[in-house]
């Protein structure tokens, strides 16, 4: 399996009106045809899955590349 990070801060790299979700929208065009992902279908499977979502928790384990991967 293949690791890939999207990482932008909204308006610094690109902007668009859904800056996001067509971004990897686009991803998805390039990776595979004819797939049946919208932007609305990526919400919940993006929600509450990032570090940044929980900013109360330590995140000090992270500190090395093989953990943050892990």
């Amino acid at each position: 399996m293949n690791k890939v990070v999207f990482w932008d801060f909204d308006g610094t790299l690109s902007y668009r009106s859904t800056v996001f979700g067509s971004s990897l929208i686009m991803a998805m065009d390039e990776y595979k045809e004819n797939h049946q992902m919208t932007e609305e279908s990526f919400i919940p499977l993006l929600r509450g899955k990032f570090p940044w979502h929980e900013t109360d928790k330590s995140y000090v384990h992270l500190r090395e590349t093989e953990s943050w991967w892990a």
